[in-house]
């Protein structure tokens, strides 16, 4: 139920309370009026003063407006236990429906497969060699002095391939900007392995988001679950998807959808920096990470203090 709906129905049951009350002094105190008024036409309403029954006709009038007012009361709770009930439903099918995404990544991750031409990579393999992929090439075209090959890696037309969106009619190499290059890597490995990581890559997108727009949970909540989630990434997770998030669009957009999420639940907040062959905070580029994504809020303010 939403809140508008819920807050109409306080209103409601607020009205008919008061209204009760009103109607129930109103009632009373004509009772008590009439019971002493000298008109014996009142009688036939009323009885005679000498009966008890009489006597107690305006205490009579007073309880059945408080039973009245009991059952409004009755009413209020009714309706907050339901909508309670209803919330309490509707955060079970969320977490339901965040468990099974969960476990459609372990499926996805057991069904990733890639060949070089000299071997063949499985499961999370993938990703890991993914990673090594991405090093390897953008210390190759970046030219810049301090980078290096985080981790060894080789494959068959490594030494003799290049990619051919670098290279102008010249043959020379014509190197972007930083972040167009690592998309543009990304992109060459997403061609080598087929397209095999988009699945991969989609299911966090969706994780991140359901738990970024569920409504009915408290931010506290929030960071419950998606320490949950970062509990079942391996490191060269973390790392594959810093790049990737980088670079991703929101196909229709053209906005970063998915950076906006990692950055607002301190995503890579587990990651290890040292593992990243290069980094793309918001202080040196203009798209790169705000600090929120490896941080959260409140150490950032204690660290500023």
């Amino acid at each position: 139920m939403k809140k508008a709906s819920f807050f109409q129905h306080k209103i409601w049951v607020s009205i008919g309370f008061f209204g009760g009350f009103v109607v129930i002094t109103i009632t009373w105190i004509l009772g008590g009026y009439f019971f002493n008024f000298s008109d014996d036409n009142l009688i036939i309403f009323f009885g005679e003063k000498e009966f008890l029954s009489s006597t107690f006709a305006p205490i009579a009038a007073l309880f059945s407006g408080i039973s009245a007012i009991a059952t409004v009361c009755l009413i209020f709770i009714q309706i907050y236990y339901a909508n309670k009930q209803k919330l309490n439903e509707q955060v079970r099918i969320f977490e339901n429906q965040l468990f099974q995404i969960f476990s459609m990544r372990t499926e996805i991750i057991k069904s990733l497969k890639y060949n070089d031409g000299e071997q063949d990579f499985k499961g999370i393999a993938v990703c890991e060699i993914a990673y090594k992929m991405l090093n390897f090439y953008f210390v190759k075209y970046s030219k810049i002095k301090n980078i290096h090959y985080t981790y060894k890696y080789r494959v068959k037309d490594e030494l003799v391939t290049d990619i051919e969106m670098l290279i102008d009619e010249k043959g020379k190499y014509v190197i972007p900007d930083l972040i167009t290059l690592v998309k543009i890597i990304l992109e060459y490995i997403d061609d080598k392995t087929r397209f095999v990581l988009y699945p991969y890559y989609h299911n966090i997108y969706i994780t991140l988001k359901m738990i970024e727009e569920f409504p009915l949970i408290s931010p506290e909540e929030k960071d419950s679950y998606i320490r949950i989630f970062r509990s079942q990434l391996s490191q060269f997770e973390f790392c594959l998807l810093y790049y990737h998030v980088l670079t991703h669009k929101d196909k229709h957009s053209g906005k970063s959808k998915f950076k906006n999420f990692v950055e607002n639940c301190s995503f890579f907040h587990t990651t290890s920096e040292t593992m990243l062959f290069y980094q793309f905070n918001a202080k040196e580029f203009k798209n790169g990470y705000k600090e929120t994504a490896f941080k959260h809020p409140d150490e950032i303010k204690n660290k500023a203090s």
